[in-house]
C-alpha cells in the first residue's frame, strides 16, 4: 500500500479518555510531530455501570495466590511509565466518542454495528491502541493501515504478562519488544517493528522503563515509511509462534524473583569491583572477508600485554611504505581515561590524547590521505584527524553529536556513516548519516534509528563491501558488552530505507588466553585483518575508582 506523500495520515485513538500512561503519551506525541500525520478519532470504550460487588463476594473472590505480585506492582514499585497524562487540552478539537463493544468469550471484544459505522465516518487511516482488550472482528479492518498495538516481549519466547519479567525470571540476555498490526487470531499479528533491549537483570522497573520508553517511536517510525512507500512489512504473513503464554506470577514466583533480583545485584557489583576487562588486539593472517564464511581461527598475533592497569582495544590499521600500521585505544584504569596509540615495527608511541577519553581510531584512505576518525563522544563531537607520521594532527569537526563507534564507507554512489549515540542507546539503537563527501556535511536517515537491537546494532568495527555487496560488523552486546561480533549482509540502503540480515557470528576461541568476548574486527592491508578480544581479572586501579564511584552515589 502505498501513501500520497501530500496526503495526510488520518490517526485514531483507542484509548481509556483523555488520560494516558506516560509512555503512551510519548508515542502519540512523536506520531503527531509528523507534519503529515493529524488526529481525527478518540475511541474511549463505555464505562459498565452496575452493581459493585459486596465486600463478601471480593474476599471470597480475591486471587490470593497471586497477593505478592499485587502487593509488589502496587506499593514497592515506581514505574515513571505509568504516570498519568491528561491530554485533554491536547485534544480539545479532535472528538471524542464512546463504544461499548460486545464481549464474546472471556476476552474477545466485538464492536457493534453502530459503533463501526461511527469510526469509519472519520475514515482513519490508522487506529493506534491504548485502551480495550483483545480485539477481533470487522473493526480490525475499519482503518487503512489497521490498528496498531503493542506487545512488550518477544513473541517467539513469551505470550501474555506481565511485560519484561520473564525475561529477569528466566535469565534471558535481553528483553524483545513488537509493534504489530492486529488480526483476528490472538497473537498473530503483522509485525511492523521489532527490537531488543538488554536485560536489566539487577531491577525490574530499570527494565520495563527502558522496553517502553525504548520503542515509543516506532509507531512514528511506521508513519514514516508508510509517507516513503517503505513500508513493505504490511504485506508479510502474521507471525507464527509457539512460545509460552505467561500469566502474573503466583506468590511463590514473586519470593524467587525478589531472589534473583537480590542475586543480580549482588553480582552485577562484584563484576564491576573485581572482575575488570582486559582487551588485547590480535592479528589474523586472512583477509577481512574471509569472516563471511570462516570464523577467526585458534592461533593470533597478540600485540604485547604486560601494562597490569591498561589495555588495548579497537585497532585499525594500514600499510604505509611496506610497513604495518596499527592504531588503537589504550585505556587506562588508573585514570579512567584512553587514548590514541600507535604500534609499528615492534613499538608503540601515542598517536593522540586529548583531554577527554579517546577509542575506535577509524581509519579512511583515500587520494593518497590517511584520515582518521576516533570516537570522542564525551567530547560531545567527533572530530576527522590527518594521520602525519605517527601523529594526528586536527583536520576538521565532522560531527557535532556524540557518535559512538562511527565508521564511513562509500557505497552506491554515497558517502555512509554508522553509528549509535551516547544520547540515545549507545549499545542498541543504530543511525545512519549519508553525504555526497566523507567531509560531510551528514544527512540522517529519514527514519533515524534505523535499528534496535542490542544484539547487534552497535558496530563492530569496519564495515566493507566484497562482490559489490555492503556488510556491516556490530557487536553482540545482549549478554555482557562486547560479547561477540554479528556480521550482517545490508540488503538495502538509501537515505529512506535499510534492512540487512547477520549472515556470520564471530565469537572467542575457547583456546584463546582472551576468550570472554570479541567485539571488533577490522581490516590490515588486503592479507590481514584485526580483532580484539577480552578478558577478565583483578584492578586494583579500577576496584579503588568503582568504589569511590559508588561511595559517591550514596553520599547523594
Amino acid at each position: 500500500m502505498a501513501a500520497d506523500p501530500k496526503y495526510n495520515l488520518r490517526i485514531a485513538i483507542f484509548c481509556r479518555g483523555y488520560a494516558f500512561q506516560d509512555w503512551e503519551a510519548e508515542c502519540i506525541r512523536q506520531v503527531l510531530s509528523l507534519p503529515y500525520t493529524e488526529p481525527v478519532l478518540l475511541v474511549a470504550e463505555e464505562n459498565e455501570t452496575g452493581k459493585t460487588a459486596s465486600v463478601f463476594s471480593r474476599i471470597f473472590r480475591y486471587p490470593y495466590r497471586r497477593f505478592l505480585w499485587r502487593f509488589y506492582n502496587r506499593f514497592l514499585l515506581r514505574i515513571n511509565i505509568y504516570d498519568a497524562v491528561n491530554m485533554q487540552e491536547e485534544f480539545s478539537n479532535v472528538p471524542m466518542i464512546r463504544c461499548k463493544p460486545v464481549l464474546r468469550g472471556k476476552f474477545s471484544q466485538h464492536f457493534s454495528e453502530h459503533d463501526l459505522q461511527q469510526v469509519r465516518q472519520y475514515r482513519p487511516d490508522i487506529i493506534l491502541r491504548f485502551g480495550f482488550n483483545i480485539l477481533r472482528g470487522e473493526i480490525l479492518t475499519a482503518a487503512t493501515y489497521g490498528i496498531w498495538s503493542y506487545h512488550h516481549a518477544d513473541e517467539q519466547r513469551i505470550r501474555g504478562g506481565p511485560a519484561a519479567f520473564w525475561e529477569i525470571y528466566r535469565g534471558y540476555p535481553s528483553t524483545g519488544a513488537i509493534l504489530q498490526r492486529l488480526t483476528d487470531k490472538l497473537d498473530a499479528g503483522i509485525i511492523l517493528r521489532k527490537g531488543h533491549f538488554g536485560t536489566v537483570r539487577h531491577s525490574y522497573a530499570a527494565n520495563l522503563e527502558q522496553v517502553a520508553r525504548g520503542s515509543a517511536g516506532w509507531m512514528r517510525q511506521v508513519c514514516i515509511d508508510i509517507h516513503h512507500n517503505k513500508a513493505h512489512y504490511f504485506s508479510d504473513p502474521p507471525v507464527s509462534t509457539q512460545a509460552r503464554v505467561y500469566r502474573n506470577p503466583v506468590n511463590w514466583q514473586v519470593k524467587l524473583f525478589w531472589f534473583k533480583l537480590f542475586t543480580n545485584k549482588i553480582t552485577f557489583h562484584w563484576n564491576e569491583l573485581f572482575r575488570a576487562e582486559y582487551w588485547n588486539v590480535g592479528i589474523v593472517r586472512q583477509p577481512l572477508e574471509s569472516i563471511i564464511s570462516r570464523v577467526p581461527p585458534a592461533e593470533v598475533e597478540w600485540l604485547s600485554d604486560d601494562e597490569k592497569s591498561k589495555y588495548k582495544a579497537d585497532p585499525f590499521g594500514f600499510i604505509r611504505e611496506g610497513k604495518e600500521i596499527i592504531l588503537y585505544e589504550k585505556y587506562d584504569y588508573k585514570t579512567g581515561k584512553g587514548h590514541i596509540a600507535q604500534y609499528a615495527g615492534g613499538t608503540e608511541t601515542v598517536a593522540l590524547e586529548t583531554a577527554t577519553h579517546l577509542s575506535f581510531p577509524f581509519v579512511l584512505q583515500q587520494n593518497g590521505e590517511t584520515t582518521v576518525i576516533p570516537e570522542a563522544h564525551e567530547s560531545g563531537a567527533a572530530t576527522a584527524y590527518t594521520w602525519n607520521n605517527g601523529r594526528l594532527e586536527k583536520k576538521s569537526e565532522l560531527l557535532a553529536f556524540p557518535a559512538v563507534d562511527p565508521g564511513i564507507i562509500r557505497f552506491n554512489d554515497r558517502w555512509w556513516l554508522f553509528c549509535t549515540r551516547a544520547d540515545d542507546g549507545a549499545n542498541h539503537l543504530l543511525h545512519i548519516y549519508f553525504s555526497d563527501t566523507a567531509e560531510g556535511p551528514w544527512e540522517p536517515h529519514a527514519n533515524n534509528p534505523v535499528k534496535c537491537d542490542i544484539r547487534s546494532a552497535r558496530p563492530a568495527g569496519a564495515p566493507f563491501i566484497k562482490d559489490g555487496k555492503l556488510y556491516r560488523p556490530g557487536q553482540d552486546c545482549a549478554e555482557q558488552y562486547g560479547r561477540a561480533v554479528v556480521l550482517h549482509e545490508v540488503l538495502e540502503l538509501t537515505p529512506v530505507s535499510f534492512r540487512e540480515a547477520s549472515v556470520q557470528r564471530l565469537e572467542p576461541h575457547a583456546g584463546w588466553k582472551y576468550h570472554d568476548g570479541l567485539h571488533h574486527v577490522s581490516p590490515l592491508g588486503e592479507n590481514a585483518y584485526l580483532l580484539d578480544a577480552k578478558t577478565r581479572r583483578f584492578s586494583k586501579d579500577n576496584f579503588k575508582r568503582v568504589l569511590g564511584k559508588k561511595f559517591k552515589r550514596t553520599g547523594k
